[in-house]
């Protein structure tokens, strides 16, 4: 792993944890925008555990939110289709799922 994969995995918590900092605050954009780049490092290293606690935060935000947009842009950054995430959702929603099939 090179010095720049390094580092972009190191911000991956900071980045989760950044975007509860900003929902917390009621920054909803903020936060939509550190969970998705929090689900994107984690999808890049194939990080199971990590992909599913972000996923686990996405679903959460999603319930609280309602944001359709962020349904697609889950999809489009993990390459299925946006029932597969509604899915993955409504599973994590019931508690469910602890990872993320790819």
């Amino acid at each position: 792993m090179g010095q720049d994969q390094l580092e972009r995995k190191a911000m991956e918590s900071p980045v989760a944890t950044g975007g509860a900092v900003a929902e917390a605050l009621g920054e909803l954009e903020e936060a939509k925008v550190n969970y998705m780049q929090d689900l994107q490092i984690t999808a890049e290293f194939n990080d199971q555990n990590g992909l599913g606690i972000s996923f686990r935060n996405l679903a959460r935000f999603y319930q609280s939110t309602q944001d359709n947009s962020l349904i697609s842009t889950v999809a489009e950054t993990l390459g299925v289709t946006v029932e597969q995430v509604q899915e993955l959702f409504a599973n994590f929603s019931d508690g469910e799922s602890d990872t993320v099939a790819s």
